[in-house]
């Protein structure tokens, strides 16, 4: 008989991956019935934990782990390198370790960032030289969040009832403003189709494209109510239209959008406020 596996506990739950995993490892952050009722789909099916996948915390200190799952010729949108380093430069600011995959991981020793799966060789070999040589100028979060978001670009507490919708306003808004060109709403959907957006704890970052961006731009959304993006519920929306001009100033921008969205308090802080006033302050207390 084949190995139960966290797939299938996700497929019989009705949940992601990454719920599964938290639940079993005692994520404060997920719904106590959905806790129980994966523990006990996992006792019903005789469920045991992978234990190559545990033995990778080991003893290793300081060790980024990059797995890739199919590498593609080219990552158009840039979004990968950008975020990867972003997050490099993050775990070097604050002394820990992560892994990076395009695949959902069961690992509770350290943090699994999933990201999409279109990487190439000359993203890694750029890769490589952030991890040489890090960068020696900083520029403070609420400085860059502060100058790239704007009236039109922080939509708070809005009501729409699924991702189309959502994905199509944020479109019309970056279309109106010069910031994209037609293009990029294709190329979201097409994102969100090969590797959802959601990040867990009620955020998704869509992203398109870099050569439909005509001007780099932020887009923040808040929902009165959760939708449903993939698989999990999301209530906040971070929308990233990126063209890597300025690939130094693009990827501290992105390492700062990390810093912000890895703190649980302020991601709650963000989901309760009802103003720009309260919003801006939250950044400004970073």
């Amino acid at each position: 008989m084949a190995r139960v596996g966290i797939r299938d506990l996700a497929k019989e739950a009705g949940v992601s991956i990454t719920t599964v995993s938290k639940a079993l490892n005692g994520y404060s952050d997920v719904n106590p019935e959905t806790k129980r009722k994966i523990q006990e789909i996992a006792q019903k099916l005789n469920y045991m934990p992978d234990a190559n996948a545990r033995s990778l915390g080991g003893k290793a200190q300081k060790t980024l782990a990059f797995l890739v799952s199919g590498l593609v010729e080219k990552d158009e949108s840039g979004f990968v390198f950008g975020l990867i380093s972003g997050m490099y430069q993050a775990s070097l600011e604050h002394d820990f370790d992560f892994i990076i995959s395009t695949v959902e991981i069961a690992y509770d020793k350290k943090p699994v960032i999933l990201i999409s799966p279109l990487v190439d060789e000359y993203d890694v070999h750029k890769i490589n030289q952030i991890c040489a040589d890090t960068s020696k100028h900083k520029e403070s979060v609420k400085n860059l969040l502060l100058e790239t978001l704007d009236k039109e670009t922080l939509l708070l507490k809005q009501d729409y009832e699924d991702k189309d919708t959502v994905l199509e306003k944020i479109h019309t808004i970056f279309m109106r403003n010069g910031y994209v060109s037609e293009g990029f709403l294709a190329s979201m959907k097409e994102r969100e189709r090969m590797a959802p957006t959601e990040m867990g704890n009620g955020l998704a970052i869509p992203h398109g494209i870099s050569k439909y961006v005509k001007k780099e731009k932020i887009l923040v959304m808040t929902l009165k109510k959760p939708i449903v993006w993939d698989k999990e519920k999301v209530d906040i929306i971070i929308c990233l239209a990126f063209n890597f001009a300025d690939k130094e100033r693009s990827r501290k921008l992105i390492s700062n959008i990390y810093q912000f969205i890895k703190s649980k308090d302020t991601i709650h802080r963000v989901r309760e406020c009802t103003t720009e006033k309260a919003f801006y302050e939250i950044v400004r207390s970073l």
